[in-house]
């Protein structure tokens, strides 16, 4: 519904001034208020007349659109720090200007831009447009066949295997673990970012004997001490035969699944392990360092 003139209906121009707008509507409201015998819906007009031309942002609104209300759009852009919308409102035969016509749309047909893009999708190779999981794998991130490096230790691995202490029911104890060693065999490859560490010392603390296993077979061990035997391809921060502490993050491994430090050959990333200065190498053993966390973690 359209809004009416509220200029004319208060009596000024619409470049009148405020003072000029206070004073002719203080002579229509003695005119015209329904104690004197006033129309009281005309009297209700000229009420929210003047409270649109005297409120600064309602007036400028009602100039540009000949509204007094904003639309749901106008709304949501002001919502964002106004948009585009901000101070520059459109006119009502702007607006109208802006309506498609769908039909006139239709009937005038694609545009030249429009042509040029539908050609160019018909050239082009439809092979090209369809990517696999394979694709992903090879072109997105990285061939990992390539990357990969070869584990040059021939022959199986000794491996200290947990399992939980159980009942003649099956259900587990509580107390140490049951201990085993088994060879089995190596991951015939490391990734770029692994490295084969050839363990020297292990600790026999709590956390190998008390480990928290849910289940049979599990390598045991969560920190030693070793020798670097081969590295990955991205591997810069560490060479072969460097010494390093097995050290992995507390929230990498746990007591129930152990990172498995005792066997004679460790699989890890670079980031569970600490290299170890060849001057602390002069001073204590492997197996005096392999013991450094529990005696930090003990004073």
């Amino acid at each position: 519904m359209a809004e009416p003139d509220y200029y004319a209906l208060i009596g000024v121009e619409k470049n009148a001034k405020l003072h000029e707008i206070r004073a002719k509507f203080r002579q229509k409201v003695l005119a015209e208020h329904p104690d004197k015998g006033g129309d009281p819906k005309a009297f209700q007009l000229l009420n929210k007349a003047y409270n649109v031309l005297t409120d600064q942002d309602k007036r400028a609104l009602y100039d540009s659109t000949g509204r007094t209300e904003r639309s749901a759009e106008e709304e949501f852009a002001m919502g964002f720090g106004g948009g585009r919308m901000t101070g520059h409102q459109r006119s009502k035969e702007l607006d109208a200007e802006a309506v498609v016509n769908i039909q006139d749309r239709v009937n005038k047909g694609p545009s030249e831009h429009e042509d040029g893009f539908a050609e160019w999708m018909r050239q082009r190779d439809q092979s090209e447009m369809v990517m696999t999981d394979k694709d992903f794998m090879k072109n997105a991130l990285f061939n990992a066949a390539e990357m990969s490096a070869k584990v040059n230790h021939p022959g199986p691995v000794q491996h200290v295997l947990g399992s939980p202490k159980t009942d003649a029911y099956g259900q587990q104890m509580v107390g140490p673990v049951q201990v085993q060693a088994k060879p089995r065999p190596i991951k015939k490859t490391i990734d770029h970012d692994e490295m084969l560490v050839r363990m020297l010392a292990v600790p026999l603390d709590d956390a190998m004997v008390y480990a928290e296993l849910a289940k049979g077979g599990v390598c045991l061990g969560m920190t030693g001490v070793g020798r670097i035997e081969q590295i990955g391809a991205h591997v810069q921060d560490f060479k072969q035969e460097d010494c390093v502490l097995v050290l992995p993050k507390p929230t990498k491994f746990s007591s129930q699944r152990p990172i498995g430090t005792a066997r004679t050959l460790l699989i890890c990333h670079e980031d569970d392990v600490l290299r170890i200065s060849p001057t602390i190498l002069e001073e204590l053993t492997p197996e005096q360092i392999c013991l450094a966390p529990t005696i930090v973690c003990a004073y």
